[in-house]
């Protein structure tokens, strides 16, 4: 799950894999790291909606849209697909 040349190391375990696939399929390049937010790296809504859609789709988790336009940092979007319990 390599980040983009620069980027924080410790995003690593459950989601943060999937979490790069889809953003950069979407965006055309990897998050730099935990701070980087998915509108300022270019995304926009309609990205949004592609981007909770493919992680739904490809790897089977659910992303809530509404959390995800609150919050769009690569690291929160890994906090929120780890699984709880």
């Amino acid at each position: 799950m390599p980040l983009a040349q620069g980027g924080d190391q410790d995003l690593v375990g459950v989601g943060a894999g999937q979490v790069v696939d889809v953003w950069r399929d979407l965006l055309g390049s990897p998050p730099r790291g935990a701070s980087s937010d998915f509108f300022a790296s270019g995304g926009d809504s309609l990205l949004a909606f592609r981007f909770v859609s493919a992680l739904r789709e490809r790897h089977g988790i659910a992303l809530d849209l509404k959390g995800f336009m609150e919050d769009s940092r690569f690291g929160s979007l890994v906090e929120r697909c780890a699984p709880h319990g």
